[in-house]
């Protein structure tokens, strides 16, 4: 899509994470795979590397053989770019927008902010450098802003975005402030000054409830999903009930498995 960014798109979602590498170790890049890794976005980094016309990658990933049985498969990829056509005029205007580029940054934070949600801070493309004393965050109490000490979660290097750890208070206002400059993409871009504000909900916004399995069964875990089958809350069966406390009041479905492996998660079967 972009002179400096490659995307690899799979057919699906492969049960393990695919690896790829550059065929020449004179490439610079780093790698970003989606949530659902069935895409991976690869970021060039040096201008030696964004000035290259076609490059090659090598793709090992997991593919259903002829039987029908996964294995693993290596396929190289060719990536070729070719600039679009346009006027001198259009070529000027884009080359002083790049010239003149701002780093984006978007925030989850609105009014209605659920207090089980993480404050994030995302970015279009990968960040290389965070300075967190560039960045504040207050407590609105009547007309005051009141600092709020927090921390940034660990992430991997050059993250696309990250979240904030508060103790946040239910119905209570607050707002993020990132100062100019705090934030560096890969590519030495930067940012002007944002401020996020936003507002958690009050507690008497939700719903709590209580499952208990009769009989009670050992090493049981419940799940809620929403309409779309997606999973909102997870927690082990207690002998006394599981209480979930904070949902959104709203349709829901319960699910529950044994868990035999003890790793605390849904694992799929084996049908050998």
């Amino acid at each position: 899509p972009e002179r400096h960014k490659i995307l690899i798109a799979f057919s699906a979602s492969p049960d393990s994470m695919a690896q790829i590498r550059a065929t020449t170790d004179s490439l610079h890049y780093i790698t970003r795979f989606n949530a659902n890794r069935d895409s991976a976005t690869i970021w060039l980094l040096d201008s030696m590397s964004i000035a290259q016309d076609s490059l090659f990658f090598e793709t090992r990933y997991r593919r259903t053989d002829s039987l029908y049985r996964l294995e693993w498969g290596i396929d190289t990829v060719r990536a070729i770019w070719r600039a679009p056509r346009m006027s001198a005029k259009a070529k000027e205007t884009q080359e002083r927008k790049n010239r003149n580029r701002r780093l984006e940054l978007k925030s989850n934070a609105r009014k209605g902010f659920e207090i089980f949600d993480t404050l994030q801070l995302r970015c279009i493309t990968p960040m290389a450098a965070i300075e967190q004393d560039s960045i504040h965050l207050f407590e609105r109490v009547d007309s005051i802003l009141k600092p709020v000490p927090f921390s940034i979660a660990e992430h991997d290097t050059f993250p696309m975005s990250i979240a904030f750890v508060a103790d946040f208070k239910p119905d209570g206002k607050y707002e993020l402030r990132i100062d100019s400059g705090a934030i560096h993409d890969i590519y030495g871009v930067t940012h002007i000054a944002g401020s996020y504000p936003f507002q958690l909900k009050a507690l008497t916004d939700y719903s709590t409830l209580r499952v208990k399995l009769l009989p009670s069964v050992h090493n049981m875990r419940i799940q809620i999903l929403d309409t779309k089958d997606k999973v909102v809350r997870e927690l082990p069966a207690e002998p006394e009930g599981t209480l979930f406390e904070y949902l959104k009041p709203d349709s829901y479905y319960l699910r529950c498995y044994e868990e035999r492996n003890g790793d605390g998660k849904w694992t799929t079967g084996a049908w050998a």
